[in-house]
């Protein structure tokens, strides 16, 4: 089973963008879906659009 996470992550540099993939990364996210969200012509900072998943935690384990 898989849980999954749906987030925008809003950077200025890539160096940024890394450091918080990074990040979900660590708490064993898989990034399944990027995309890049259109923005002004002159905007400094760019948004993206992530969609993660990462196996369910089983919080129902039986001792039997």
């Amino acid at each position: 089973m898989w849980e999954y996470k749906r987030t925008y992550i809003t950077y200025k540099s890539n160096s940024e963008l890394e450091e918080k993939l990074n990040e979900l990364g660590n708490e064993n996210w898989d990034v399944i879906y990027y995309f890049e969200v259109p923005s002004e012509k002159y905007e400094v900072r760019r948004d993206v659009e992530i969609l993660a998943k990462r196996p369910k935690k089983n919080e129902n384990k039986n001792s039997n």
